[in-house]
C-alpha cells in the first residue's frame, strides 16, 4: 500500500442503482446516487471527482469537497445529474485529490443507460399506450377441444418496444391465483405491432372465468405497465347426450 500522499489505497465508487448493469428512465429521473468509500488517510478538504464518460466519448465531471463528518464516516454520497448521462454505454470513474498531491484514481463503474419506455409513442418519457390482449377463439368460450393446444392470444406491441423486450401475460384463474407466460419480442413482431402468444393448457387447469393482462418490460427494467384485461370462460364439460324415449 502506497502512502506517499498520506492516503492509503484508492477511493471505491459504487452506484447501487446500476448494479444490474442498467440505468432506466425511472432510475434516472433524479439522477444517479453514488457512494464513494474513502481510503484511510483522507483528510477534510480532499476533493472527490467523478468523471462520466458518455457513449459519444464526451465527459462531465462532478466534484465534491470532503467534510470532517464524511472523513469520520469514511464515505461520501454524491449525485450524478441526469443530464450527465445519455442513452447507451456510460462509465463513471473516481479520483481523490488531497493537497498538492497527484490525483489518486479509483475504480470505474460501467452501465448502459436506457430511457426508452415501451409504449412511449411520442418520446416524452411517459407511457401512452399499453399492450392489448385479444383472444379470438374465446368469443364464445373455450371448450375442451380448443384447450388441447392452449389458448391463442394476439397482443398489440406499442411503439417504444424493441426486439429483446419481454412480453409477460398474467393469467388470473377462477380461484384468484395467477400464473404468467413470458415471450421475448422479435424484430418482426415489433415491426408488425403485434405478437402471437399461446397460454399453455397446463396454465388453464379449471373450468370458470379467466382474465389476461399483458405488460412489456425491456432489459433495463422500463415497463409499459399492464394493459386492460381480456376475459374468457373455460368449459371443458361436454353436454350430456340426449336420451331417446
Amino acid at each position: 500500500t502506497s502512502k506517499t500522499d498520506g492516503v492509503a489505497d484508492a477511493p471505491v465508487l459504487s452506484i447501487p442503482e446500476v448494479t444490474d448493469g442498467y440505468a432506466n428512465a425511472d432510475e434516472l429521473k433524479d439522477g444517479l446516487q453514488a457512494e464513494v468509500t474513502l481510503p484511510a488517510g483522507t483528510a477534510e478538504g480532499a476533493v472527490i471527482t467523478l468523471t462520466v464518460t458518455r457513449p459519444d466519448k464526451t465527459t462531465e465531471n462532478v466534484t465534491h469537497t470532503v467534510t470532517k463528518d464524511e472523513v469520520a464516516a469514511g464515505k461520501v454520497s454524491m449525485d450524478i445529474p441526469k443530464d450527465a448521462v445519455i442513452d447507451g454505454q456510460n462509465s463513471v470513474s473516481v479520483t481523490l485529490t488531497q493537497g498538492s498531491n497527484p490525483a489518486k484514481p479509483g475504480n470505474v463503474v460501467d452501465f448502459a443507460a436506457d430511457t426508452q419506455i415501451p409504449g412511449d409513442t411520442d418520446g416524452d418519457g411517459a407511457t401512452d399506450a399499453t399492450p392489448v390482449v385479444a383472444i379470438p377463439e374465446a368469443a364464445d368460450g373455450v371448450d375442451a377441444e380448443e384447450l388441447k393446444d392452449g389458448v391463442q392470444t394476439e397482443v398489440t406491441v406499442p411503439k417504444g418496444s424493441a426486439a429483446g423486450d419481454t412480453l409477460t401475460l398474467t393469467v388470473t384463474k377462477p380461484d384468484g391465483t395467477t400464473d404468467t407466460v413470458e415471450h421475448t419480442l422479435t424484430a418482426d413482431e415489433v415491426a408488425a405491432g403485434k405478437a402471437d402468444v399461446t397460454i399453455p393448457a397446463d396454465k388453464v387447469t379449471a373450468d370458470g372465468q379467466y382474465s389476461v393482462t399483458a405488460e412489456i418490460t425491456d432489459p433495463a427494467g422500463n415497463t409499459s405497465g399492464q394493459g386492460q384485461p381480456a376475459d374468457f370462460a373455460v368449459d371443458t364439460v361436454a353436454p350430456s347426450a340426449p336420451v331417446l324415449k
